[in-house]
């Protein structure tokens, strides 16, 4: 790795973070809406992502 690309790193993981949530908060809105039940295993699938 070249010195100082950390920055460029770290940036990326803060957008995909980002980008994750959103998704989960798009996903919550959606359940909640629908009158189905709000669990950890039913956002992630709504969303389309990883539980962790």
């Amino acid at each position: 790795m070249r010195a100082g690309n950390s920055q460029h790193i770290v940036e990326a993981a803060r957008r995909r973070s980002e980008y994750t949530r959103s998704k989960a908060i798009r996903a919550l809105r959606s359940l909640d809406a629908a009158g189905e039940p709000v669990t950890f295993d039913a956002v992630a699938r709504q969303a389309g992502i990883s539980r962790s």
